[in-house]
């Protein structure tokens, strides 16, 4: 049984996953599996899944979403561990090693987050090096609240059976479905923070879903129910590190939501979160925002697409 599964939902994306693959491929760690799940692509995609130059096993589904899509690809899974490796990003050669030397150091921990570079073109990658592992062990990931901790759903190494635990990905068409799952795996017992080196390389273009502003008001509409239905781990007891995790994304995108004119959802929103950020003592964001909203009020005739978020610190 291999030790690592990785998973790479696709759709349409053939040469982005022709890269992707690349760097899979020049991974230092070798113990590993590979599995392609498409998501009713129109590319011949499991051409390009066979022709990469190692053994990879070929999902095709009926176009579903990236949630059903990473599912399915767990639901063959061998490995004790899962990662996802999004199709248009790319890994550095040592990132299955620097996550496999992180859950042997730390007692093989429910899960390990890396951390991302941003870039457009792989040009940009090629001052990027390895460098000495650090990293943050936490009891949980709720226990990390005080940190910035927070990667994309492709940045992390999860145990297959705490992923399976927690319900795995919610199949929703939503931005932020990763940080929905990540807080379900919030009690897990043991959280790595891998804070060096890079282990994921994140690549911004016009296509990456985080630029759908009707799917980011949705994500955060998804989060805050299931908050406020008492989804998510720690009850009472663990409410402010909830709040502290969450409350980084819906500060975020509720100035994504202003400045993409989707003032009525960013008010909503901010009306919602407004107690989590009231008892966080929050101050600079609970009054910021009203003079974006007024600063934006009127200049807006009818909702835009293409803002993007990253969680607030």
């Amino acid at each position: 049984m291999p030790f690592i599964s990785v998973i790479i939902p696709t759709f349409n994306r053939a040469d982005f996953l022709r890269e992707a693959l690349a760097s899979l491929a020049a991974q230092k760690f070798k113990d590993f599996e590979t599995i392609v799940v498409d998501d009713g692509s129109e590319e011949d995609i499991e051409a390009v899944a066979r022709s990469c130059g190692f053994p990879v096993q070929y999902l095709s589904l009926r176009n579903s979403g990236q949630g059903v899509a990473r599912n399915a690809g767990v639901g063959a899974a061998r490995g004790d561990y899962i990662t996802f490796l999004d199709s248009d990003d790319l890994w550095f050669p040592w990132t299955l090693e620097a996550f496999a030397g992180a859950i042997r150091d730390t007692g093989v921990p429910a899960w390990v987050m890396g951390n991302a570079k941003e870039f457009r073109s792989p040009q940009e990658l090629q001052e990027t090096h390895w460098t000495s592992a650090k990293y943050e062990k936490h009891r949980d990931y709720l226990a990390s609240a005080v940190t910035d901790a927070w990667i994309p759903g492709c940045g992390v190494a999860v145990r297959r059976k705490a992923f399976e635990m927690a319900g795995g990905f919610t199949e929703r068409r939503i931005n932020g479905e990763d940080s929905d799952l990540w807080i379900r795996l919030g009690e897990a017992p043991g959280f790595v923070h891998l804070r060096s080196p890079h282990t994921l390389a994140y690549r911004t273009h016009a296509g990456s879903a985080v630029t759908n502003v009707e799917r980011l008001w949705d994500g955060m509409q998804h989060l805050v129910a299931q908050e406020n239905g008492g989804i998510y781990p720690g009850g009472q007891r663990r409410r402010l590190e909830r709040w502290r995790i969450l409350s980084r994304h819906t500060r975020a995108a509720s100035r994504s939501l202003l400045s993409a004119g989707w003032n009525q959802e960013a008010m909503k929103l901010y009306r919602q979160t407004f107690r989590w950020n009231f008892r966080l003592a929050r101050w600079k964001y609970l009054a910021g925002f009203w003079a974006q909203f007024w600063q934006n009020a009127g200049r807006f005739s009818a909702p835009t697409v293409g803002a993007s978020y990253r969680p607030a610190k």
